[in-house]
């Protein structure tokens, strides 16, 4: 099932003065073509073209009638040839920047965990040693690989960051991700990639669609993302490098 989200709607909306001029003008049925005309906006970033044919058309409604909701009662703004809404652009502002603390703390807490624990594998290790002076065993080594990374935390975090439902990491993708650790890359690596793909402007626009477990595993998506620094300025339409034509970045 697709995601959706949804938007707060003001319970006095038809008490403000310019809405109740729509409603003298075009009753219900205006007020109806206004709400499906905000509910486009937030689908589509507070940005529709002034293609009236096609408004009228995706809406079943009467091009003069759609006119009028649109420019005869101040109820949106307008920029070389597209309209769009103040209160819908501070809502989607507001809904941004949670996300954005959102996954700041997922990530902050992530990185606690793992310290944390690190500290019991080193002390585990240590009385491992005490135990088995000068003898390295097998067994040792394979336990200490499955816990160089905690799976159930970094999949929590991919979920929190991006805000997806994945529910959980097979194990081929588990040995891509140790088989990372062995090429040199470290936990922090891990995250920072995670946190450098969650701050890109256009992984965004695509609502993080290709940051799958898998995606982060992969060699060449860790370097990638892991030195990668954002741009001041990044068009809607540039990738970076390595995303599409079939080469994705590698995933957790």
């Amino acid at each position: 099932m697709k995601d959706t989200f949804y938007f707060t709607h003001d319970y006095n909306t038809r008490s403000d003065s310019k809405v109740t001029k729509l409603l003298a003008k075009h009753g219900m049925r205006g007020y109806g073509l206004f709400w499906a005309i905000i509910e486009d906006l937030y689908n589509n970033a507070n940005v529709l073209r002034l293609d009236y044919d096609c408004l009228s058309y995706a809406l079943r409604e009467d091009v003069e009638v759609i006119k009028s909701v649109i420019h005869d009662f101040d109820l949106f703004v307008f920029e070389d040839g597209n309209f769009g809404s103040k209160s819908v652009q501070k809502r989607l502002e507001e809904r941004n920047a949670k996300s954005e603390r959102a996954r700041e703390s997922a990530i902050k807490r992530w990185s606690a965990s793992e310290r944390n624990a690190n500290a019991e594998q080193t002390q585990s290790e240590g009385n491992a040693i005490k135990e088995s002076k000068g003898k390295e065993t097998k067994e040792i080594k394979e336990t200490k690989e499955e816990e160089l990374i905690d799976f159930n935390n970094l999949l929590k975090l991919i979920n929190l960051v991006f805000d997806k439902k994945y529910r959980k990491i097979n194990d081929s993708v588990k040995r891509s991700y140790l088989a990372r650790i062995k090429d040199g890359f470290t936990k922090d690596d891990i995250r920072a990639a995670i946190t450098n793909a969650s701050k890109n402007q256009w992984a965004k626009d695509q609502k993080y669609n290709f940051c799958t477990p898998e995606y982060f595993s992969r060699l060449n998506s860790l370097e990638q993302w892991v030195n990668y620094e954002q741009p001041k300025e990044l068009k809607n339409t540039e990738l970076p490098a390595n995303v599409g034509g079939g080469s994705m970045l590698k995933a957790l």
